[in-house]
């Protein structure tokens, strides 16, 4: 994978985070006006630089990629990761935005991370957890076209396939490729 990778968009780029990112990741992850619903992480800014140290490990071996969404002139958003690579699918989470990201950024991180599943890692669906409580991720999936595959206490589970993505969400929203 590139370290940088373009969309054919006009607004945001993926990098490949490195341990250099955890200050960052760590200030995202600990803000509590955004990270409700994602799983928590220690106080402690050196247990995420290990963590990304374990996680380079992984992109290594091709089992997950994690990003910081930048835009075009490197100011950072955020993050989102592909990851839980089981047969013909993949998850998408760790997905944050900073306070203050443009809107637009939401919405194409969103389908730019699922391109590069679809087209470059060459899965054929896409696995989301969201947590119950998350009313507008639960609202973008349904939006979206995702189908609910189950739920617990916690969480709904959703999933779209390929074709259903091509067909629905690429037509409708965004006119979008990974070069």
């Amino acid at each position: 994978m590139d370290r940088v990778i373009k969309g054919v968009t006009r607004n945001i780029y993926f990098r490949l985070v490195d341990e250099s990112d955890a200050q960052f990741i760590h200030s995202l992850r600990n803000d509590c006006t955004i990270n409700r619903y994602l799983s928590p992480v220690s106080d402690d800014v050196v247990a995420q630089k290990e963590w990304l140290k374990a996680y380079k490990q992984r992109e290594r071996r091709k089992e997950e990629y994690y990003f910081i969404v930048t835009g075009a002139h490197g100011d950072e958003f955020g993050t989102i990761r592909l990851y839980d690579f089981i047969h013909t699918s993949f998850v998408l989470g760790s997905w944050i935005l900073k306070k203050g990201t443009p809107r637009y950024v939401a919405i194409e991180s969103l389908l730019f991370a699922t391109e590069i599943g679809f087209y470059r890692l060459g899965f054929d669906s896409v696995r989301v957890d969201v947590h119950k409580e998350n009313m507008k991720v639960l609202s973008n999936e349904k939006r979206l076209g995702g189908i609910m595959t189950g739920e617990d206490d916690a969480k709904k589970y959703f999933r779209m396939d390929k074709l259903k993505y091509e067909h629905y969400v690429k037509k409708k929203y965004i006119k979008f490729y990974v070069e």
